[in-house]
C-alpha cells in the first residue's frame, strides 16, 4: 500500500529520495523509516513554509485589495462601514454595563432584604452606581444613547432621583463630528459648497444637542442672519442599529427584573426618533404652531423657517438673540420678570393642550429662550421664544375635551367624573386616582388640622372670633418671624401646646400614606424625625414599591400621545420649580382647562345656557381660589414641622417639588 502511494506522488519528491524509500518498504522496515527519510530531505520544512507563505500572499492580497476598494467608494459608503463596526461596539459596551448593573443589584437584593434598615441607603447607592454607569455610557456612545438619557432626565415622575440627578450631565452632551463633516453634508444635501450658501458659517457651534448642533450664518443671497441646524451626519446610519441594542438590553433587563420592565417604551421612542430625525417635519410643526398661537397669544414668537435651504438633514431659520429660561443670573441682569416668564409659559402650554390640541412635546429649558418684545424694547414686555419643534402630538378633539372634563373634575374633587374621564382616555377604571395624581402632579387629597390658625387668617379675625376660638381650643400659629426669634424654653413650650396638632396631623399624613395611590410616593419617601416606628416606615416603602407598579401600569395603557402630553406638563413643572415656584401653576392651568371646556360646549347652548356657563366660571374661580389659599396654608404647616423637629428639611424640599 506504501509503494503506491508514494508511486502516486514520485513527481512532487526527488528521485533519490523516491529509491531509497521504495527500498525500505519492500524491505518491510516500519513506518518511522519514512518519517526520517521525509524530515531528512525537509519535506515537512517546506510544507510549513509553503503553509505560511501562503496565508501571508493572500493576507497581503485581501487586505490591498480591501483596501484599494475601500479608497475608491464614495465618503458616505466609508461612513456606512464605520458605522457598522463601530455599532458592534457600541451593542458591546452597552452589554457591558447592562451586565454590571444587574451584578450589582442582584448582589443588593441578596445582601440587604427589604426588612434590613440599611435597605434603603444600599438601594439608593445602586441606583447612583446605575446611574453613573449608564451615563458615561451614554456619552461614550453618543447619538442616539445621549438622547435616551436625556429622556430619563425628564421623566422623574417615574424613575428614582438619584438616576435623573446622576444623568443630569447628559443634558449639556452631544456627538463629536468627524473632520469636515459640515462640508461633506452640505454637499450631500444640496450637491455644493458651504461657501455657495453662506456668506458666513461659525467655525464652532453655537449650540449642541444630541441630534444636531446650530451653527451661526448668514445667507449669502440676502445677508439675513439664520440659525443653520446641521444633524449629525452619520445619525441616520446608526439609528436602526443602536434602537436594536437598546430594544434588546431593554428586554433582557425586564426579563431578569419584570417590574422594572420599560421594553414597551422602545416602540414609542423609535416613532419619537424618527420624527425628529426629520427636519422637514420640524420645519412644519414650526410654522404651524406659530399659525396656532400667534393670534390668541401675542407674546409667544417662533422663528421665521427658510424653506429654500431645508432639508431632511438641514434646518436653516431666522437667528434670535435671547436667554435660555434656565438662566436666571441673565435673566434678573435684563431685569425680566420671571413671574411674568413663567405665567406666559404655563398659559402657553395649557393653549396648546386645552386649546389648540397640538402639542410641543419637548419644551425643556434649552428650547424655550426668553426676551423683550422687540416691537416694544422700551417696556418690559417679555416674549417667550419656543424653539426645537422636532416632536409634536396631535390630541383629537374628543380626547382634548376628555383632558379639559378630567382637569375639571379634579379641581372639583368629582370622583365619579374623574374616572368617567379616565376611561374615555384610555385608563382603566380601578386606575383613575392614579392618572389623575400623575396628570395634575398633585395629590388628590391633602391632610390638614382644623385646631391650628394661620397668623394671616387669625389677623383678619374680630376679637369676638378670636375669643371664639380659644374657646374651641384653637391656637394662632406664630409667624416664621416670631419662630425665629423665640427663646429655646419658648420653643419648648409652644411645641408642648402644640403636640395635640402635631400628633393629629403626622397620623393623617401617615394615613393618607398608606391608603391612597400616587406616584409622590416614588420620590417623596416620608421619614419622620422621631414618631414612626421602623415598621410604619417598612410599610411606607412597600406602599412606595406598589405605586411604582400602578404608575407604570398606568403608563403600559396610555396612547403614546398621552405619554408624551404628561411629558411636556413635567418639563414645565420642572421649570417652574426651579425658578422659585414663583406663580401658581394648578390655578392657571385648571383656568385654562374650564375655559377649554366651556368652549367645547357653547357650541351648542341656548343664551340662557351661555350666561350660565359665565357663572359657572366665576364660581370656579372662586374655587381655584380657595384651592390656592389651602395649598399655601398647608406648606406653611410643613414649615412648621419642620421647625419643630416632626418632619426632616429632606422631606420638605421634596415634597416643594410638587407644588
Amino acid at each position: 500500500m506504501y509503494t503506491n502511494v508514494f508511486r502516486a506522488c514520485s513527481s512532487s519528491l526527488p528521485s533519490s529520495a523516491y529509491r531509497l524509500i521504495t527500498r525500505n518498504l519492500t524491505s518491510n522496515s516500519n513506518t518511522s523509516a519514512v518519517r526520517s527519510i521525509g524530515d531528512r530531505f525537509g519535506v515537512k520544512h517546506r510544507s510549513r513554509r509553503f503553509l505560511r507563505n501562503y496565508l501571508i500572499a493572500n493576507g497581503l492580497i485581501l487586505g490591498g485589495g480591501s483596501l484599494y476598494y475601500y479608497y475608491y467608494l464614495t465618503p458616505k459608503e466609508r461612513r456606512q462601514i464605520r458605522v457598522t463596526f463601530e455599532g458592534f461596539q457600541r451593542g458591546f459596551r452597552s452589554f457591558q454595563i447592562g451586565l454590571l448593573i444587574t451584578i450589582d443589584y442582584k448582589y443588593h437584593f441578596w445582601k440587604f432584604p427589604e426588612t434590613s434598615p440599611e435597605y434603603e441607603t444600599k438601594l439608593k447607592e445602586c441606583h447612583s452606581r446605575a446611574a453613573d454607569r449608564i451615563a458615561q455610557g451614554c456619552i461614550e456612545n453618543g447619538g442616539l444613547y445621549v438622547k435616551m438619557g436625556q429622556g430619563m432626565v425628564s421623566a422623574d415622575h417615574i424613575l428614582p432621583k438619584e438616576y435623573t440627578d446622576g444623568l443630569r450631565c447628559l443634558q449639556d452632551k452631544a456627538l463629536r463630528r468627524q473632520r469636515n463633516e459640515v462640508s461633506q453634508l452640505i454637499d450631500e444635501e444640496f450637491g455644493c459648497q458651504v461657501s455657495d450658501l453662506f456668506s458666513y458659517l461659525s467655525p464652532e457651534p453655537i449650540a449642541a444637542a444630541s441630534l444636531a448642533e446650530v451653527y451661526e450664518g448668514r445667507l449669502k443671497t440676502t445677508n439675513e442672519r439664520v440659525a443653520v441646524k446641521l444633524q449629525y451626519i452619520d445619525l441616520q446610519d446608526r439609528f436602526t442599529g443602536d434602537i436594536l441594542t437598546i430594544r434588546m438590553i431593554l428586554y433582557a433587563l425586564g426579563k431578569i427584573f419584570p417590574k422594572f420592565e420599560f421594553g414597551w417604551m422602545i416602540d414609542s421612542v423609535k416613532s419619537n426618533l424618527e420624527r425628529e430625525l426629520d427636519f422637514k417635519l420640524e420645519g412644519e410643526n414650526a410654522d404651524r404652531c406659530y399659525a396656532q398661537l400667534s393670534p390668541f397669544l401675542k407674546y409667544i414668537y417662533v422663528p421665521k423657517v427658510f424653506w429654500d435651504y431645508t432639508t431632511n438633514r438641514v434646518l436653516v431659520m431666522e437667528f434670535i438673540d435671547g436667554i435660555k429660561i434656565s438662566d436666571m443670573d441673565k435673566l434678573k441682569e435684563s431685569n425680566l420678570s420671571i413671574k411674568e416668564i413663567d405665567t406666559k409659559l404655563v398659559e402657553a402650554m395649557a393653549f396648546q393642550i386645552f386649546h389648540s390640541g397640538f402639542v410641543h412635546a419637548d419644551p425643556h429649558p434649552g428650547n424655550v429662550y426668553v426676551r423683550r418684545d422687540p416691537k416694544t424694547p422700551t417696556k418690559s414686555n417679555v416674549q417667550i421664544v419656543l424653539l426645537d419643534h422636532g416632536l409634536y402630538v396631535t390630541i383629537s378633539p374628543k380626547d382634548r375635551e376628555a383632558l379639559c372634563q378630567l382637569w375639571k373634575a379634579i379641581i372639583l374633587k368629582d370622583e365619579i367624573k374623574m374616572k368617567q374621564y379616565s376611561t374615555a382616555l384610555g385608563v382603566q377604571a380601578k386606575d383613575y386616582l392614579t392618572f389623575a395624581t400623575v396628570l395634575s402632579m398633585r395629590p388628590i387629597h391633602r391632610p390638614i388640622h382644623d385646631l391650628a390658625i394661620l397668623p394671616e387668617e387669625w389677623d383678619r379675625m374680630s376679637p369676638d372670633e378670636q375669643k371664639d376660638a380659644r374657646e374651641q381650643g384653637k391656637i394662632r400659629l406664630p409667624t416664621e418671624r416670631e419662630l425665629f426669634a423665640l427663646s429655646p424654653q419658648q420653643k419648648m413650650a409652644i411645641r408642648r401646646d402644640f403636640s395635640v396638632i402635631f400628633n393629629d396631623i403626622q397620623d393623617s399624613v401617615l394615613r393618607t400614606i398608606y391608603d391612597m395611590p400616587r406616584p409622590l410616593l416614588m420620590i417623596l419617601s416620608v421619614s419622620f424625625r422621631q414618631k414612626v416606628t421602623k415598621e410604619e416606615m417598612a410599610r411606607i416603602r412597600l406602599k412606595a414599591r406598589e405605586t411604582m407598579d400602578e404608575v407604570i401600569h398606568v403608563f403600559k395603557q396610555l396612547p403614546d400621545k398621552l405619554i408624551l402630553v404628561l411629558r411636556n406638563l413635567n418639563q414645565i413643572r420642572s421649570t417652574i420649580r426651579d425658578h422659585g415656584n414663583l406663580i401658581d401653576r394648578h390655578t392657571i392651568m385648571a383656568r385654562s382647562a374650564i375655559l377649554g371646556a366651556r368652549k367645547n360646549e357653547e357650541a351648542h347652548r341656548l343664551f340662557k345656557d351661555r350666561i350660565y356657563a359665565h357663572l359657572e366660571l366665576v364660581l370656579f374661580d372662586l374655587i381655584l381660589f380657595k384651592d390656592r389659599v389651602e395649598r399655601y396654608f398647608k406648606f406653611k404647616f410643613l414649615k412648621v414641622l419642620v421647625y419643630f423637629g416632626y418632619m426632616t428639611k429632606e422631606t420638605e424640599d421634596m415634597i416643594e417639588q410638587f407644588r
